[in-house]
C-alpha cells in the first residue's frame, strides 16, 4: 500500500499558492480508496462521493462536507478518525499528505469539476489494489451461499501460519512470545512484512513450489539433456524479480544453454517418440499449462474431445519453439500440413511469419505476458490461492477456462 500511494501523493500534492485540482488531486484519491463502497445510489450508509450534490446531500449520518470547514465536515473527521469509525473501515488510514489536500479542498469550497466515477480497470480486468480485497470477495461469497465466516484466528495460530507459508519454518519460541506481547494493532501486518524482507528465507521455501511447476528435477529422472535452472530460479526469487520479466526469460531465454534455457529445452527423448511429445510440443504444452492454465495435451494428438482447442492450435504455438519446419501430424499419421506460429489467442494480435528462434521466442513470450491476456494473471493468483487457502478460485488448476466458484 506504501508503494501504492507514493506516486500519487507527489503528483497531487497541492502547492501552497494554488487551488486545489480536484479533477487531478482529490478525485484520484476518492477512486482509490471511498468510491468502491460509496458510489451511486447504492453506496454504503446511503452515502455517495460521486457527485457534489451527493456530497452535500449526504446519507444516513448527514451531509459529507460542509463546503469552507472542513473541521465541521464528517467526511475529514472519519478519514481522520475525529469520530469512529474511522475511515475506509479495515483499510489503511489515509496518509497526511491526502488528508491534507482533501481538508485543503474543502476550505476553499469543495468545487468539483468532473463528475467522480471508479477508476477504470486495466485491460486485466483487475480492481485498484485495496485493503480488505480479499475480504470483500468472501463476503460476497458467505452472503451468497448463507455461511458464517470462521471465527479470527489467534495470534499464535497467525503465527504459525505465516511462518509456514512464506519461510515453511516453524516460528522460534523467543518470537511467539515477542509477538504475543505486541500490543499494536498492526503487529500481523508488519510480521507479513517482516517475513518477506527475508528473501533467502522466502525464496529457499517458494523455490520448491517453482520446482514442481516448471519441472526442474535434478534427482534421478531422465533428463535428456535438459539443463537446470535451479541457480536461475534462485536468484530470481530472491531479487523479487516482477512476474512478467520471470516468465519472458523462461519463455525466450537470452541463451541456449544455463541460465532460464532449461524450461523451454525440453526433454530429448532416446530413441523415436510420438510427435507429441518432441521438444517443441514440450515448451507448447508446458508454457500453456503453467501460464495459462491452459492443458493441451489431448490436442497435440488429435483434436480434444474434452475443450474446444484443436490440433492445429497445439502445433501453431509449438511452432515458436523451433526454427524447423513443423509438419503437423495427427495420431502418429502425418497430415501433410506445416504449422506456422500463432498465439491460442489470434485478438492478441498475429504472430511473425518469420525470423530467428530467438525472434519467435520473444514473440511467444510478448502474447504470454500481454497486459490484454488477462489469463496470465489470473492463473498464477489462482495458483498461489490453492497453495495458501487450500483450494484454487477455479479448480482443476490447470482448466482455467472453468468457472470460478466465488461471484464475479
Amino acid at each position: 500500500m506504501r508503494l501504492f500511494w507514493a506516486p500519487m501523493l507527489v503528483l497531487y500534492a497541492p502547492l501552497a499558492a494554488q487551488p486545489v485540482d480536484y479533477a487531478k488531486q482529490v478525485h484520484p484519491i476518492l477512486a482509490a480508496r471511498c468510491l468502491g463502497c460509496h458510489n451511486g445510489k447504492a453506496g454504503q450508509a446511503g452515502l455517495s462521493l460521486a457527485a457534489r450534490q451527493d456530497v452535500l446531500s449526504g446519507g444516513a449520518s448527514g451531509p459529507a462536507i460542509i463546503p469552507g470547514d472542513s473541521a465541521g465536515s464528517l467526511l475529514l473527521q472519519r478519514i481522520t478518525g475525529a469520530k469512529t469509525p474511522r475511515m475506509p473501515i479495515g483499510g489503511e488510514p489515509l496518509p497526511e499528505a491526502a488528508i491534507d489536500i482533501i481538508r485543503k479542498w474543502i476550505d476553499e469550497g469543495a468545487r468539483m469539476n468532473v463528475e467522480a466515477a471508479p477508476v477504470q480497470a486495466f485491460s486485466l480486468g483487475l480492481k485498484p489494489p485495496k485493503a480488505g480485497g480479499i475480504d470483500d470477495l468472501l463476503k460476497s461469497y458467505y452472503r451468497q451461499h448463507r455461511v458464517a465466516p470462521a471465527a479470527r484466528v489467534s495470534d499464535a495460530v497467525f503465527l504459525r501460519r505465516a511462518y509456514l507459508d512464506l519461510w515453511g519454518l516453524l516460528p522460534p519460541p523467543e518470537k511467539l512470545r515477542t509477538f504475543l506481547a505486541d500490543a499494536r494493532p498492526d503487529k500481523r501486518g508488519r510480521l507479513i512484512d517482516e517475513l518477506l524482507a527475508n528473501r533467502r528465507n522466502y525464496a529457499e521455501h517458494w523455490i520448491s513450489f517453482w520446482n514442481d511447476l516448471l519441472h526442474n528435477d535434478e534427482g534421478v529422472v531422465y533428463h535428456g539433456e535438459r539443463s537446470s535452472i535451479t541457480p536461475w530460479l534462485l536468484s530470481a526469487l530472491e531479487q523479487n524479480q516482477p512476474y512478467n520479466e520471470f516468465a519472458r526469460e523462461l519463455l525466450a531465454p537470452p541463451a541456449a544453454k544455463g541460465g532460464a534455457a532449461g524450461f523451454i529445452q525440453g526433454v530429448t527423448w532416446r530413441g523415436t517418440v510420438n510427435a507429441s511429445q518432441t521438444p517443441p510440443m514440450q515448451a507448447a504444452q508446458n508454457s500453456a499449462q503453467v501460464f495459462l492454465g491452459i492443458n493441451l495435451k489431448c490436442n497435440s494428438c488429435h483434436d480434444s474431445f474434452i475443450s474446444h482447442w484443436k490440433l492445429r492450435e497445439a502445433y501453431s504455438l509449438a511452432a515458436f519453439f523451433t526454427n524447423e519446419p513443423l509438419e503437423i501430424v495427427r495420431c502418429d499419421a502425418p497430415t501433410g500440413q506445416q504449422a506456422q506460429p500463432a498465439f491460442l489467442f489470434p485478438e492478441l494480435g498475429a504472430a511473425p511469419s518469420s525470423g530467428s528462434l530467438e525472434e519467435k521466442r520473444a514473440a511467444a513470450a510478448r502474447f504470454f505476458t500481454a497486459r490484454e491476456n488477462g489469463l496470465f494473471a489470473r492463473t498464477i493468483v489462482n495458483r498461489v490461492w490453492r497453495l495458501l487457502f487450500g483450494r484454487g478460485l477455479v479448480e482443476p488448476l490447470d482448466e482455467m477456462e472453468a468457472p470460478a466458484w466465488h461471484p464475479p
